[in-house]
């Protein structure tokens, strides 16, 4: 478990994930970040057997659940939990050469996920949003309004339309990592410990702080002030 400062971080956003998640669930494809990883494994096996998409998904979530393809088990130098998965699959009824070619390339693919990025996918894929969120700002060439406000948008538009794990960092994330003794970097930080979608983190967020100031109002008209 983390201390310090990383420590409450985490408390924070798990906190919030606890209070609020399950209403906000139904508008994020991507909660964790490691189902997105699973979803490559799921991808990789699906293109290299003969079998229905289907059945090849609900395997890799069998397979799953035992913890045998996250990114630091098949990044893992023993082999161990790559062997296991590998038996796990064959069991099922997916080809044996099937099965050994993708998820020898899933290994392949955490181990430079490890070394790379820490282990964490969404950072690779935060890192290209990023370009992206560049790129897409060069080629609109949008002037009307300002570059700060176009910026928050097309960040806001990248979370929606590509699940991009982008953080929009705008008053709202800042206000609330202040209330809480911290920086929007630290919220980053404890969301990629956690595996938490940086766009479920901003809607977390957005919804406390509405609720905290329907709570301090409610208040107010108790007290008799207006």
């Amino acid at each position: 478990m983390a201390t310090g400062r990383s420590g409450h971080a985490e408390f924070v956003l798990q906190k919030l994930a606890l209070q609020h998640g399950e209403q906000l669930s139904a508008e994020h494809q991507w909660i964790s970040e490691e189902d997105r990883w699973l979803e490559l494994v799921f991808s990789l096996l699906s293109h290299s057997v003969d079998h229905p998409q289907w059945f090849v998904r609900a395997v890799v979530g069998r397979i799953a659940t035992l913890r045998l393809l996250s990114v630091s088990a098949l990044a893992s130098p023993d082999g161990v939990a790559l062997a296991r998965a590998k038996l796990m699959a064959q069991e099922a009824g997916l080809s044996a050469e099937g099965v050994e070619k993708a998820l020898n390339a899933a290994a392949e693919a955490a181990k430079s996920i490890e070394a790379k990025f820490s282990g964490k996918l969404q950072r690779l894929l935060r890192a290209e949003s990023e370009k992206t969120l560049a790129n897409i700002r060069q080629a609109l060439e949008i002037n009307s309004i300002d570059q700060r406000v176009s910026g928050l948008a097309l960040t806001f538009w990248l979370q929606n339309v590509m699940n991009a794990p982008l953080s929009l960092r705008d008053e709202e994330v800042s206000r609330f990592s202040a209330d809480e003794g911290l920086g929007p970097a630290d919220i980053i930080e404890a969301a990629d410990a956690l595996d938490l979608n940086l766009a479920l983190v901003d809607d977390l967020i957005r919804l406390e702080l509405t609720l905290r100031s329907q709570a301090i109002a409610g208040a107010s008209e108790s007290n008799g002030v207006r």
